[in-house]
């Protein structure tokens, strides 16, 4: 039998201490009740809170009440009420051990609230639903369930909702062997259940930390977090928590070959369990305690709860399997009597439309064949026309590319005439930078020129030429040049503007970074990201926040590097870490 039973998987609705009602007669009584008196939603409030506590006393008290609370919440005609008690019943069945039960109503109760568009509690019936699958083995829709509570959860921005199924989670993690992530799983939900001191969800999982920590060899640390969840289900009277407590401390005992305390615990354990009515935990304690007397050298009573194990086990696989083959008995019986009827109109419409449809067929292949063709001719024709149309758009694209950068150079060496005409160096540097940012134009529409696409960019030559250009142009020192450019295309409107940016942090830095160091290094990054791009620029310059502050109220470039970023729709950041450096976020 799977160690699955021996954790606990965190349960999505909230426990709260009940009132007003005998564990006496329970189901009579609470019949009585409703009966006696009108049915209101305060009274449903009280009842779930009821059947929480009784599902981890007795289970077969939960599944009646359950039912109950169905019949009523219809009266009212309150379907949130109604999908509460369904999880509630299935929640019941799962903790019995009828598990086919436990499916059938949360997959009812889960079909219920997403036509009633109700994402909490569709929510909370996925998880559960997945700590069902969880427990008879079936770990991939388990897993698909959990994934659903926690995009749900995530979108409704519920923590605790979040945490409960993080527990889950963690747990399958652990039935995979994947110690480390249940562990992982755990550390996520636990801040949540001790910020709301929820005692009964930090049992839970503690109890199923114990056992992550137990599979990697670290029993010290698990034996004291299977105690730590042992008192707080005492303290909460939750005696099937208390039943999975003693049972896993039992299991540290065993592995200690300490079979005398493994043995007290179990016994203890089973009394739980049959307080309960868990004819599933029932069955685990009576193999346990077999395996403990035959550790201790005593075959006889080792063999008498061996015996009970066997026959409680055989009968519950023997209903489960029987319901199972009727079930796929019915399912081909029915089947087989629809396929025969199915084949005998078959035959009869064949022989009496044979000749009928024939003549159809025929007649419809013509008339697909003679349409195929004419649309083939047609499609033929049309491409070509496109072929003719798309040649002559690149053609076009390519003379205006080509224009514009001629004019550009015309503009370029009229600013190198007026540059040559000037002696006043400031005004010589501004015409300098001028002449540069149209270079920078002209050098776009150059290469877009040169190849055969005429609509974006190559990102890395483009700005390994760009550097290389701007550096010639203000440095007589050797300059270091890294760049880390990824290997992508970038439209021609955000290369223009790449490029001008590019332009003015370059030139910034050469004109007024380097004036005490004596090898100055320009590093350039280039970065596509998760649809991102990322412009990464830093120098080790000597600009100090100080003279940057000064250079910003002076400078045009550091205000047309700004003006430019807006137009890319990017977020633009600057920091002074030993050197100058900028970070340009934009989308493609």
């Amino acid at each position: 039998m799977k160690t699955l039973l021996l954790a606990v998987l965190v349960f999505s609705l909230i426990l709260n201490s009940s009132n007003g009602f005998s564990q006496t007669d329970i189901c009579d009584s609470v019949q009585r009740h409703f009966s006696s008196k009108s049915i209101d939603t305060n009274r449903l409030r009280k009842l779930t809170e009821f059947i929480q506590l009784q599902i981890t006393i007795d289970c077969k008290d939960a599944i009646c009440l359950s039912n109950i609370g169905i019949e009523k919440s219809k009266q009212l005609k309150n379907a949130d009420f109604e999908l509460q008690f369904k999880a509630l019943l299935g929640y019941s069945y799962k903790t019995k051990g009828d598990y086919k039960l436990a499916v059938s109503t949360f997959i009812e109760a889960l079909k219920q609230a997403d036509k009633l568009k109700n994402s909490t509690r569709a929510a909370f019936l996925a998880n559960n639903l997945g700590t069902v699958y969880l427990e008879i083995g079936k770990y991939k829709e388990a897993e698909r369930y959990f994934k659903q509570a926690i995009q749900n959860g995530k979108l409704r921005n519920d923590q605790l909702q979040l945490a409960r199924t993080y527990v889950n989670y963690g747990y399958l993690k652990d039935e995979l062997k994947q110690y480390d992530s249940s562990l992982y799983y755990y550390n996520l939900a636990l801040p949540t259940f001790k910020k709301q001191k929820d005692r009964i969800r930090l049992a839970d999982l503690y109890l199923n930390m114990g056992r992550s920590e137990l599979s990697l060899n670290k029993g010290t640390k698990s034996l004291e977090n299977f105690q730590k969840s042992l008192f707080a289900y005492q303290v909460s009277n939750d005696i099937d928590g208390q039943c999975r407590a003693r049972l896993n401390i039992a299991e540290v005992h065993a592995l200690s070959e300490n079979h005398s305390e493994a043995l007290s615990e179990n016994i203890k354990a089973l009394e739980l369990a049959k307080k309960m009515g868990s004819d599933y935990l029932i069955d685990y304690c009576y193999q346990v305690i077999s395996d403990n007397y035959e550790a201790l050298n005593q075959p006889d009573k080792a063999l008498k709860y061996f015996k009970l194990h066997d026959a409680l086990n055989d009968s519950i696989n023997t209903v489960e399997k029987d319901a199972e083959i009727q079930r796929l008995e019915e399912q081909y019986q029915s089947e087989k009597k629809d396929k025969k009827i199915l084949e005998n109109q078959q035959v009869i419409q064949q022989q009496k439309n044979k000749f009928l449809v024939l003549e159809i067929i025929v007649i419809a292949a013509i008339v697909i064949i003679g349409i195929i063709f004419f649309l083939l001719r047609k499609l033929k024709t049309k491409n070509t026309q496109l072929f003719g149309l798309i040649k002559d758009k690149e053609f076009l694209i390519g003379e205006v590319h080509h224009r514009v950068k001629n004019n550009l150079q015309l503009l370029s060496s009229l600013l190198e005439l007026q540059i040559r005409s000037q002696e006043d160096e400031k005004i010589i540097n501004l015409l300098t930078d001028s002449q540069n940012r149209v270079l920078t134009i002209a050098n776009i529409h150059t290469k877009l020129y040169s190849q055969s696409n005429v609509e974006a960019v190559e990102a890395n030559k483009y700005i390994t030429d760009l550097c290389a250009e701007l550096s010639k142009v203000y440095t007589t020192k050797p300059l270091k040049i890294d760049l880390n450019i990824d290997k992508t295309e970038l439209p021609v409107d955000q290369t223009l503007l790449l490029g001008l940016i590019l332009n003015e942090l370059i030139t910034n830095s050469l004109k007024h970074a380097f004036s005490k160091v004596e090898t100055p290094e320009i590093h350039v990054e280039l970065i596509n990201s998760n649809g991102t791009t990322i412009l990464n620029y830093f120098d080790n310059g000597t600009l100090n926040e100080f003279d940057f502050e000064k250079l910003s109220k002076k400078s045009l470039g550091l205000k047309v590097i700004r003006s430019l970023s807006k137009q890319l729709k990017g977020e633009l950041e600057v920091k002074i870490e030993n050197g100058l450096k900028y970070t340009l976020k934009f989308v493609l």
